[in-house]
């Protein structure tokens, strides 16, 4: 079986990341990385955030590996270093998509993408996914996020692990009209003020101070035994997405 290494940042990303330590870091809701290859097993290795040092559960991310669209594995982020693989379909030499998507949201967790590891009887390749012609942008709240899409219980409090962005109106949106998408959506809040249940105004959960950055998270990133930057300090380049559509869907 041949392998080949190959690190994150060398492939197609998806939704608003950034770069630290040569790692990928991913906060929004439907971030993550994207590629088509021939590969007979597909392993990413992820890196926990700040979160999963003696926080529970309910607040790690959870990630999901799709296969020409199809949803193969879930995890969740519980420990400083994740491997997870999945196996695909080698007929014929087929190029298969792939894709490593983040169902929770940002404010609770982050995780980071180290390195691909492909392995095939065949030469490995890789390849980009070709680009769709229509790209939209959401900006929105939980309903954005897919807060609580996979609960049992309605009466079950916040939980990571039932959230999931690609079951939700955004992501499902950009899918029917086959179009491109980014989600900056953070649960809770709004435009003049974040979800309140008094006449008080929660004037820090504004979605319009984190609007130009790469996101909000209480958790930060930890490479190498360094505490890395906070997603709301770090910009995001809007050259890098330009949205035909920005649909925005605040306050519900």
């Amino acid at each position: 079986m041949k392998k080949q290494c190959i690190k994150a940042t060398e492939f197609e990303r998806v939704g608003r990341t950034f770069v630290w330590r040569n790692i990928v870091w991913c906060g929004l809701s439907g971030t993550g990385i994207r590629f088509m290859t021939n590969a007979k097993k597909v392993s990413f290795h992820l890196i926990g955030d700040s979160s999963v040092h003696g926080q529970k559960t309910e607040g790690m991310a959870r990630v999901s590996i799709f296969v020409d669209d199809k949803r193969q594995k879930d995890v969740m982020i519980e420990e400083p270093y994740v491997k997870v693989a999945v196996e695909l379909d080698p007929t014929e030499n087929q190029f298969h998509k792939v894709q490593l998507i983040k169902l929770s949201e940002c404010a609770m967790s982050a995780f980071g993408i180290e390195e691909v590891v492909l392995e095939s009887d065949l030469d490995v390749m890789v390849s980009k996914v070709v680009q769709k012609d229509k790209k939209i942008e959401f900006i929105g709240d939980s309903i954005t996020c897919g807060y609580g899409v996979d609960m049992e219980d309605p009466a079950t409090s916040f939980r990571t692990d039932t959230e999931d962005c690609t079951k939700a109106y955004a992501y499902k949106t950009a899918k029917l009209l086959d179009a491109e998408y980014s989600l900056v959506s953070f649960s809770g809040y709004g435009i003049i003020t974040g979800y309140t249940e008094t006449d008080e105004m929660r004037r820090d959960q504004i979605v319009s101070a984190y609007y130009e950055k790469c996101g909000f998270s209480y958790a930060h990133p930890v490479a190498q035994g360094e505490d890395g930057p906070a997603f709301e300090s770090v910009v995001w380049n809007f050259g890098e997405y330009v949205p035909d559509v920005v649909v925005v869907n605040l306050g519900t």
